[in-house]
């Protein structure tokens, strides 16, 4: 574990806690241990103690046990051995595209900043209606509501089975639409995620399938919108009263502006880059997903975030924020303003540009700041060449000839290596797979 994210003042307050309540030990005794806001609260502010929306942002004595915290109530929690998460599953490449109504002055794909914006315009767009296969949506039911009294059982990771009893626990709900013949619940996220919290789609659902009034279909919808696409997800749960019966129904991928690229597009774009960038002073990039480079620039776009920042605000754990941040960093994207914990990031202004334009012109920009770098270059010229992503090997020893800013065992050039062909294949994929 990296010694970044262990001293994250999440994960030490959590340690503290556990220590001082013995919390492991009545655990290991009866399965589980309730833990009040109170309690929490002498170490750190609740919300930011207990706001887990990805598995790996679990602090560090929760995944060396096993762990998870649930909300029972306004003022307890549950903390026991069980997964209340979800992986998200793959969506087609092909994204449906759809366009805005003329004459919108508030309403903008340019300016998605928020999850409230993303929802107005996948409501506006006719992306809801389309997915739900709903004519007419009208939005009803968002912000924090308390939950109705409720039951659930879940399973535990030693196959015991959890009986929990919720009373009013305090529930934040995105977007409620309802058309004729059916009622969707939707959580929105502005982050590319591996997977998410179960409990913020079965709170709202149980809330909704508990109302004497509520008698259309409620459906479970999870969105996410990122870098121009929407992807959508609609959950079922196969047992109202098991909070692991979750099941994808189905999912869809949908774009406001048009997402078409070309190889020759690239291939083009390269020929433009008569001379590369001197090699920056930064650690060369360990962070395999380009999207999420893409992603946390997005993030930044609204206010400059330290580290710490970051992690409470987003999903990324100390050890990804600092990974994602140098990659943003080493690119040309994000700047660095002061030292240590309190350095904070914001976007340069090439990257505030890349941001303002249309999908096409934006995408080619983001490779752009990539192929400029003598490694990315060669190493796509090769892929150009052969036709086919290069092997791990082939990259090493073009890292070789660059003389890389600090990096210099062999475990290190096949780490780095591995983020070269993550974003190699991250290029050829946006130029291949569009029509």
């Amino acid at each position: 574990m990296s010694k970044t994210r262990k001293l994250t003042v999440v994960n030490e307050a959590w340690n503290a806690l556990f220590k001082k309540h013995n919390l492991l030990k009545k655990i290991d005794a009866d399965g589980f241990v309730s833990i009040s806001a109170k309690q929490i609260k002498v170490f750190r502010e609740p919300r930011l103690m207990v706001k887990f929306d990805s598995k790996h942002l679990l602090p560090d004595v929760f995944v060396k046990n096993h762990l998870s915290i649930l909300p029972v109530s306004r003022n307890e929690y549950r903390i026991f051995r069980v997964d209340p998460y979800h992986n998200l599953e793959e969506v087609e490449d092909r994204a449906e595209k759809v366009e805005m109504p003329k004459g919108l002055q508030t309403l903008s794909a340019a300016a998605i900043n928020s999850e409230a914006v993303a929802i107005n315009c996948a409501m506006a767009s006719g992306i809801l209606s389309d997915f739900l296969d709903e004519e007419k949506l009208t939005a009803t039911i968002s912000g924090r509501i308390g939950s109705p009294n409720f039951d659930f059982r879940i399973m535990d990771v030693n196959k015991k089975d959890h009986k929990i009893h919720v009373q009013k626990a305090q529930l934040e709900i995105d977007s409620t639409v309802e058309g004729v013949g059916s009622i969707a619940v939707i959580e929105a996220k502005r982050e590319v995620l591996p997977d998410f919290m179960v409990r913020q789609l079965y709170y709202p659902y149980r809330l909704l399938k508990g109302k004497e009034s509520v008698t259309k279909k409620v459906r479970p919808v999870f969105l996410i919108y990122s870098n121009g696409f929407f992807c959508l997800y609609e959950y079922k749960f196969d047992d109202l009263n098991r909070y692991d019966s979750i099941r994808l129904v189905r999912s869809k991928r949908y774009s406001i502006e048009d997402t078409t690229v070309q190889l020759d597009d690239v291939c083009s774009l390269l020929g433009e880059i008569k001379r590369c960038v001197k090699e920056p002073h930064i650690p060369f990039p360990q962070a395999d997903s380009f999207e999420r480079v893409v992603n946390l620039c997005e993030l930044l776009l609204g206010s400059e975030l330290t580290f710490e920042g970051i992690t409470n605000e987003y999903t990324f754990d100390m050890r990804q924020a600092h990974y994602y941040v140098a990659a943003a960093r080493y690119l040309g994207l994000v700047s660095q303003v002061g030292q240590g914990c309190d350095a904070a990031f914001p976007l340069s202004s090439r990257c505030r540009e890349i941001l303002k334009r249309p999908y096409k012109d934006r995408q080619l920009d983001f490779c752009r700041c990539i192929l400029e770098h003598r490694v990315f270059n060669q190493s796509f010229r090769l892929l150009c060449d052969k036709g086919a992503i290069p092997e791990v090997e082939e990259v090493v020893r073009i890292m070789k000839r660059c003389k890389l800013y600090n990096v210099n065992s062999e475990v290190t050039y096949g780490r780095r290596a591995r983020t070269v062909i993550a974003w190699l294949r991250w290029i050829y994929k946006l130029a291949s797979t569009e029509e």
